[in-house]
């Protein structure tokens, strides 16, 4: 005697699938993810984003702010009703040049000149020195002549044409004059020495 038994067996094999508006740019740089899978079969369960920087999501659109520049491969997976999942790589690149002013000094008397420096010389580089003056390379100098504060703007600008602005405020003193017995420069003043003379004349 011989009886058959036919029954069905439906297999799960879901495949992630990721949209996203932008694939890299200058940070800080939002980009919008979409994702979902094509097994039609069985429902999605969960979702989950690794966004290689700390931060996850669990929904199936979201959005993320990138701040700092780098390489971000970002993973996701999506999970079905019978926990089987799939997942899929998006790779992400952010460019944000970071540069400095390193100053000799940030107090100067009118007349001294300041000596100014970038700190990475791999960028092209935009100077304003809050008086007017502009400059375009990596180390600058400058004399102000007004006893005042400035604000010394440094933007840094590498291949992709992601910038970076940084602020320096240079305060400049003006030059008062003292009578005293030696030759010196203290602060702003300048000490001027009185002659043998001058003092017979005056006593």
């Amino acid at each position: 005697c011989a009886d058959t038994i036919t029954d069905s067996i439906r297999v799960s094999d879901p495949v992630a699938r990721v949209t996203i508006d932008t694939s890299q740019g200058c940070g800080p740089l939002t980009i919008h993810f979409s994702g979902d899978s094509s097994s039609s079969d069985f429902r999605i369960k969960s979702y989950y984003w690794s966004f290689r920087d700390g931060s996850v999501s669990h929904d199936s659109a979201t959005s993320h702010v990138f701040k700092n520049g780098g390489y971000y491969p970002v993973r996701f997976v999506v999970y079905d009703s019978l926990d089987c999942s799939a997942q899929k790589v998006v790779p992400i690149r952010v460019y944000r040049p970071t540069t400095e002013i390193i100053p000799d000094d940030t107090t100067l008397c009118i007349g001294d000149t300041l000596h100014l420096h970038a700190e990475n010389m791999s960028y092209t580089y935009h100077w304003d020195f809050g008086n007017g003056h502009t400059d375009s390379t990596d180390s600058v100098s400058m004399v102000y002549t007004q006893d005042t504060v400035f604000p010394v703007q440094l933007i840094a600008t590498d291949g992709h044409g992601c910038n970076d602005t940084v602020y320096q405020h240079v305060y400049v003193q003006d030059v008062d004059v003292l009578f005293g017995v030696t030759d010196s420069v203290i602060d702003c003043y300048v000490t001027i020495p009185l002659s043998s003379a001058y003092i017979e004349n005056k006593t």
